[in-house]
Formats: structure tokens, sequence, C-alpha cells
């Protein structure tokens, strides 16, 4: 579910995808998106990882971009941690 909503994202809503980086530096992805609720950080993260690696594999994320950071966050979890929202 997550792969169709970050190839076709939305102007406004969740989820916000926030990508932090550019090429050959680390890259921190935050996936802001309430439904994330039912799930813990670790499940969340290797979601995103999973759709990063079949990015990568459509050449949809660039040579050179490496993910140190990978993180699931509800829109409450992001404000308490001071994400930078667009």
């Amino acid at each position: 579910m997550l792969h169709n909503e970050w190839n076709n994202p939305k102007k406004t809503g969740q989820p916000l995808i926030v990508i932090e980086g550019e090429a050959k530096e680390p890259l921190h992805i935050y996936v802001i998106w309430d439904k994330w609720g039912e799930l813990n950080q670790t499940e969340r993260s290797e979601i995103i990882m999973d759709v990063v690696d079949h990015l990568a594999g459509e050449a949809r994320i660039p040579d050179g971009f490496f993910v140190t950071v990978a993180m699931g966050l509800t829109a409450e979890e992001a404000k308490r941690m001071g994400i930078k929202l667009p």
C-alpha cells in the first residue's frame, strides 16, 4: 500500500513522505501517516525500507543514495520529534 502512495503522492493529506539528504549523503526518510498507529517502529521502518529497495530496483531512486534513517511516524509523533514538515 505504501508503494502505491509513494508512486502516486497526494497533493494534500497523508501519507506525507519527507526525504532529507542529497546524493552521496546519508538519506533520512520520514513517512508521516496516522495509519502507522497499530505498528511498532521496527515494522514501520521495515515497510519503508522494502519500498525503498523496490524503488531502487526500478531505478526510481538514483545511484549514490543510501538510507541511514527510515522512520514511520504518526502526525503527533512527528510533531513531538520536531520533524520539519513541508
